[in-house]
């Protein structure tokens, strides 16, 4: 932290400094709030799109463990929209959104089997999913809902096996 603080460190060294220092705190159980913002400063220093996706996710994780639903509620509206996902506004457009993808996996149903190839996908855009599975039922269950029922109509029409493992 002093390191950081009085700005010794080389710009290389200082995204380094942010990943361990955020790693501490975020291993330790202290300091949530503390370590996602050092995982959002990290992805801003870092040119890779798929580890600033990573860090930010991250991030996220430490927002809902430490209980700040607003800043982890947008987080994840950001995150949604750079991987193409637009989250719907208001309960009622969340409610209708979820009813749609519920009926259109009523008229899909699922296949016994599932061949072909997926598109790609990166690790880090699965573990925003992971992610989103995970804490965003305690944050926003409606939303939840909806987000898994989409990725699971997506999963199925695409027929990408790791993501409908994700979904069921």
């Amino acid at each position: 932290r002093l390191e950081l603080a009085l700005e010794l460190g080389r710009s290389g060294d200082e995204l380094a400094l942010r990943l361990a220092l955020s790693n501490a705190l975020s291993n330790a159980g202290r300091g949530a709030l503390e370590a996602a913002h050092g995982f959002l400063a990290a992805a801003d220093a870092t040119a890779n799109a798929d580890d600033a996706l990573e860090l930010r996710t991250r991030a996220l994780e430490q927002l809902s463990i430490s209980g700040h639903v607003n800043q982890a509620l947008e987080l994840l509206r950001r995150l949604c929209r750079d991987v193409g996902v637009n989250l719907p506004r208001g309960r009622i457009g969340i409610f209708l959104a979820y009813l749609w993808h519920r009926v259109r996996l009523r008229l899909i149903g699922l296949p016994q089997r599932i061949d072909g190839a997926a598109p790609p996908r990166s690790a880090a855009e699965h573990r925003l999913y992971m992610t989103a599975f995970m804490h965003l039922p305690l944050l926003d269950p409606l939303l939840a809902n909806w987000l898994h029922a989409r990725t699971l109509v997506l999963a199925l029409r695409t027929r990408d096996r790791a993501m409908l493992g994700l979904c069921l």
